[in-house]
C-alpha cells in the first residue's frame, strides 16, 4: 500500500509540475495527502491561534451561502453578485466542500482554502490563467505558509521555464507581486465570507485590507 501511494504521489506530482493547467484531479489528490503532512500540521497549529479561525473550526462553520442560486439573488454591485458573475462568465463550478462535521483541523483548513480560492480571485482582481493562479497561490503561501501553495507555484514556474522562457522573468515579478499583496490584507481564512456576500464589493475590499490601518499606525 505504501509503495502504491508513493507511486501515485510521484505520478501526480510530475503531472502537476508539467501540466498545472490541466491537473485538477492531481491537485486535489496531492492537496489531500499534503494536508496530512507534518509541515501542514505545524502550519495549521499556528493558524488556529487566530481566535476567529479557531471558532470556525470548533463549530465547523463553512461557506454555506456560496451556492449559485444564493449568489444570484445578491444585489447589483455586491460582492456576492461579482462572485456569481465570476463563476458564470467562466463556466466554472463552485468547489463542493466536503462535510466538515467530523474533519480534523488539517482537512478543515485545506477544504476552507479550496472553497475560498475563487473568492480571492474576485477580491484581489487576479485572473484565472496560470499567472493569475501563481499570484493567488503566492498570496496564500505568504499568509498561511502551507506546503501545497508552494508546490503549485513551483509547478507553474517549471512550466514557464521550459515552455515560455521569454516570459519567465515577467512570471517571477507577478509571483512577487502576489506574495507582497499578502502583506496588505488580513488573513483570509479567518474572514466570515458568508456575511460579506450581500455587501457592496468596494466595502468588502476596504474591510479586508489592512493597508490603511497600517499607515494610520
Amino acid at each position: 500500500m505504501k509503495i502504491k501511494k508513493s507511486i501515485l504521489l510521484v505520478y501526480h506530482g510530475i503531472k502537476l509540475i508539467f501540466r498545472p493547467d490541466r491537473s485538477i484531479k492531481s491537485l486535489l489528490f496531492l492537496g489531500d495527502e499534503i494536508a496530512l503532512s507534518k509541515a501542514s500540521k505545524e502550519a495549521v497549529k499556528v493558524l488556529l491561534r487566530d481566535k476567529s479561525l479557531h471558532r470556525m473550526f470548533t463549530y465547523k462553520e463553512g461557506l454555506h451561502k456560496l451556492e449559485l442560486d444564493k449568489l444570484k439573488s445578491c444585489g447589483a454591485n455586491s460582492f456576492g453578485r461579482d462572485v456569481y458573475d465570476f463563476y458564470t462568465e467562466r463556466n466554472l463550478h463552485i468547489y463542493p466542500m466536503k462535510d466538515v462535521e467530523n474533519m480534523s483541523a488539517e482537512i478543515y483548513v485545506s477544504e476552507r482554502i479550496r472553497k475560498i480560492h475563487d473568492l480571492l480571485h474576485v477580491i484581489l482582481g487576479f485572473d484565472t490563467d496560470l499567472i493569475g493562479e501563481a499570484k493567488v497561490n503566492a498570496f496564500v503561501a505568504n499568509q498561511l505558509r502551507m506546503p501545497m501553495s508552494f508546490l503549485i507555484i513551483c509547478g507553474i514556474i517549471l512550466k514557464y521555464f521550459f515552455s515560455q522562457p521569454l516570459q519567465f522573468r515577467a512570471l517571477i515579478n507577478e509571483i512577487i507581486e502576489g506574495w507582497e499583496t499578502g502583506n496588505q490584507f488580513q488573513n483570509f481564512l479567518s474572514v466570515d465570507w458568508d456575511e460579506k456576500l450581500d455587501l457592496p464589493i468596494e466595502e468588502v475590499k476596504r474591510s479586508f485590507s489592512i493597508q490603511k490601518r497600517r499607515l494610520a499606525a
